[in-house]
């Protein structure tokens, strides 16, 4: 099996035989705005490899943090006609060494056409999207193909020493600030960085040889703006094949009954089922914040199945976390609550209270009863009676799980602190959130057992699973996509070609089909499909303005999608609170065919995920709601 990891390689090839030579320059990304007016000699600026560089008997891996200094910092004013902002980056830590080097800065470039906010979309053959941010292709593990978040290719103009791109009246003068900086001027507004801006660092002794005069001119001779990608084949073996004869691109497969069914809006009479059993949970100290001001949904709130007749709840009571003054990555952030209850007397079985270092995800239902629970520095799975059936280990906070779903394949990502406390405390400071890290990806078979391990970066896109293989989304021009299955033979299909005016969201159920949510083009309206791996349809449906989220889980035969509603259209990425939600609603559907079996709406829903979950035999829903667990019973399939 292939196995690629990039970071972990070059580390062990440096350690070999560390290279003495200049290649390129170090290209880095500004993770914060540098504002002349706000910084001062002395503060601290932060930049993220955007590839790894090695040289001059360094190593600086890809995604690697790197601290410089504001030496000089000289606003416009009254009897100061021309703002100066002078930044060095001395004794920059090389990895897996105790040496260190002095980099100089010697080109930035912005580019204010491109949109830096990151687009989860995979764009193999590097096509472009208009203005959006794209993701490029990662490694390769075992099949599974890890994609890293990354921004548009920008403009391929070369930058020479000294370049201030796309910051208009502004100059760079390189070693002419104190201590050899680099000397920002202009005479017509203050200095002022954006963020996520391309610099150029070399090594001091290439900018200044000694005995030499600076000579800029060599400085980025060799590499260009668009050497920001890590080193392959040669030229000559990027040269694209000739573009095949494709036939016109189609959308979905059409939705034809009776292998395929239309979620049409649900009636009142249609959702006026009352609940079989009806649980109190506000006892055991649920209490969700609804005031509390949310830019989307939280995990705070989890439903389960445990075998045939007992749940699995667990939230957040939040209740007072003791926090450390130097927070840092893994220390706690929540504590959870949870409860077994027999679904038959509605009995509380059994409780279970822990830590957790993070606000994700941290419940999964799996086949057989059973559920996959992040407790603390581990994953339980859990089955009857709260009982743990094993138990995985986790040195570190953890970022992602990903499950294909028949449960054979577990992707695990876990968080790699790459600074000390102290350097983490004044990224987190500076940056207003918490600072990027690396992370080391695992991959579990069905008997939990590492098939493969690699490090890569903290931004790296969580996979889509299906048993059958993992589903990429590429993007192609004009808002077109194609939904592509790799397969873990090796062979690439495509499941569907379709046009969405938003971001396509993806995700995966059992017993194995996807979701698919897309916008249309002239009116934007969102639309969701369900799909089996080979493309056919299963279901479609349209979101109404007001819907805000919307999920799916399944078993062998059956499948449930939930959605929130609320009191008014949504805007996504605007601010809400958890008493701007009106109901919930959880349809039933046949897997086969997509025939709906049933369907519940319930009033003060939780701001969550999660909340709802289907029995192991598909016979009866679970639902959160009003601080109750409410059972349904689901109608023979």
């Amino acid at each position: 099996m292939a196995l690629l990891i990039e970071a972990v390689a070059g580390v062990a090839a440096f350690a070999e035989s560390p290279d003495t030579s200049y290649h390129r320059p170090v290209a880095v990304e500004l993770l914060s705005y540098v504002d002349v007016q706000y910084y001062h000699p002395g503060s601290a600026i932060y930049v993220k490899l955007k590839t790894a560089w090695v040289g001059l008997g360094c190593y600086l891996f890809n995604g690697q943090v790197l601290q410089g200094r504001v030496e000089l910092a000289t606003p416009r004013g009254k009897g100061q006609k021309e703002s100066q902002l002078a930044i060095s980056f001395p004794n920059v830590p090389c990895s897996a060494s105790k040496s260190t080097i002095n980099l100089v800065l010697a080109a930035v470039e912005w580019d204010a056409g491109v949109s830096h906010a990151a687009y989860p979309v995979v764009n193999s053959s590097v096509a472009q999207t208009g203005s959006v941010s794209t993701i490029q292709r990662g490694f390769n593990m075992g099949g599974l193909e890890l994609m890293a978040l990354g921004q548009q290719t920008k403009n391929q103009i070369p930058l020479k020493p000294g370049d201030v791109l796309g910051i208009d009246d502004v100059t760079l003068e390189i070693g002419e600030g104190p201590e050899r900086s680099s000397l920002f001027k202009s005479k017509t507004r203050n200095v002022h960085l954006e963020k996520e801006s391309l610099l150029l660092l070399v090594p001091d002794s290439i900018a200044f040889p000694k005995g030499q005069e600076a000579n800029p001119a060599p400085l980025l001779e060799r590499p260009s703006v668009a050497d920001t990608t890590e080193p392959g084949p040669s030229a000559e073996g990027n040269v694209p094949p000739p573009a095949l004869s494709l036939p016109p691109p189609s959308e979905f497969q059409p939705c034809e009954p009776p292998a395929c069914a239309m979620d049409l809006p649900s009636s009142d009479h249609e959702t006026l089922h009352l609940p079989s059993k009806s649980i109190g949970i506000r006892e055991l100290g649920y209490a969700p914040r609804l005031q509390r001001e949310l830019e989307e949904l939280n995990n705070d709130v989890e439903l389960a199945w445990l075998g045939p007749e007992q749940l699995l709840i667990a939230f957040n009571p939040h209740t007072l976390v003791e926090r450390d003054a130097q927070l840092s990555t893994g220390a706690p952030v929540r504590r959870m609550h949870a409860a077994v209850l027999e679904v038959a007397s509605g009995k509380v079985l059994g409780t279970a209270d822990w830590f957790l270092p993070d606000a994700g995800e941290f419940l999964w239902q799996l086949s057989g009863g059973r559920a996959l629970v992040h407790v603390g520095n581990e994953l339980r799975i859990y089955r009857e009676g709260m009982q743990i059936e094993r138990q995985i280990p986790l040195d570190g906070p953890l970022a992602f799980v990903r499950l294909s779903p028949n449960g054979e394949l577990m992707a695990i990502a876990i968080q790699r602190e790459t600074h000390t406390p102290q350097q983490h405390a004044s990224l987190r400071e500076s940056l207003g959130m918490e600072p990027p890290e690396n992370v080391e990806i695992r991959v579990l078979d069905k008997n939990l057992k590492v098939v493969e391990q690699a490090t890569t970066s903290s931004r790296i896109m969580p996979p889509t699973l299906l048993n059958e293989g993992q589903v990429q989304l590429l993007a192609k021009p004009n808002k077109r996509y194609r939904l592509a299955m790799a397969a873990w033979s090796g062979e690439t299909t495509t499941v569907a070609r379709f046009a969405s005016a938003c971001i396509p969201e993806i995700s995966s159920f059992a017993p194995d089909l996807l979701l698919v949510d897309t916008c249309g083009l002239n009116t934007g309206t969102h639309e969701y499909r369900v799909l089996q791996p080979n493309g056919k349809l299963v279901l479609r449906g349209r979101r109404d303005p007001q819907a805000l989220g919307q999920s799916a889980q399944g078993n062998g035969h059956v499948f449930a999608v939930r959605s929130l509603h609320a009191t008014q259209t949504m805007v996504q990425g605007s601010v809400f609170h958890g008493t701007d939600l009106d109901y919930e609603e959880v349809r039933v559907f046949q897997s086969g065919d997509g025939r709906r079996l049933t369907s519940v709406r319930m009033q003060a829903p939780p701001p969550s995920h999660g909340g709802y979950a289907l029995s192991p035999d598909g016979t009866q829903l679970a639902v959160i709601a009003d601080a109750r667990v409410n059972l349904f019973a689901v109608p023979p399939y």
